[in-house]
């Protein structure tokens, strides 16, 4: 499951789906927003690799020849009329993508040249990186963490990490020579 705003609204949507068409749900209304046009094997993941500084949806197909589609919401088509609000932006496939390729990516800037770069994970533990577009955001998302925070949301944006409980003093000198 990948949760995220996707499309710019005031609502969080999720991405769900294993081995079947992903569905985006608003979570707010519980209402279907779109299915995307692709089975993948593991649900897409969420990151800038477009260069436009919004959010894409990053889907790998669940075929042996595996192919990485980006889908991006769009904004001038009215969410009420179309249940497609998302269109396909660009596909890779062929010799380009690793045939076992799965839905493993990650959005991060590894090389730091302030462009973030999409690595995809094989079946077989082999990374493949692809130069993208998308600025980095500042700050960049946690590369450390898996799905990118301690909550695995699987959107690439910059989550802060949950803090310890501090207690709290209310006297600074302790009463009684304590």
């Amino acid at each position: 499951l990948t949760i995220g705003n996707f499309d710019d609204d005031p609502d969080l949507e999720a991405i769900g789906g294993s081995n079947s068409y992903p569905r985006i749900i608003d979570l707010t209304t519980g209402a279907l927003e779109a299915q995307l046009g692709i089975q993948t094997g593991e649900p897409p993941k969420v990151g800038n690799v477009w260069g436009d500084s919004g959010l894409e949806i990053i889907a790998v197909t669940a075929e042996y020849d595996a192919e990485i589609v980006i889908y991006q919401h769009d904004l001038t088509m009215d969410p009420l009329i179309s249940t497609y609000p998302y269109n396909e932006v660009y596909r890779l496939s062929g010799d380009d993508v690793p045939h076992t390729a799965r839905a493993n990516t990650l959005v991060y800037d590894i090389d730091e040249d302030g462009l973030n770069e999409l690595v995809v994970v094989s079946e077989s533990g082999t990374y493949t990186v692809y130069d993208t577009p998308g600025v980095t955001a500042y700050p960049q998302p946690r590369g450390d963490r898996q799905l990118y925070s301690e909550y695995n949301r699987g959107i690439a944006e910059y989550v802060d990490p949950p803090t310890p409980v501090r207690p709290g003093l209310t006297e600074l000198t302790p009463m009684h020579g304590a």
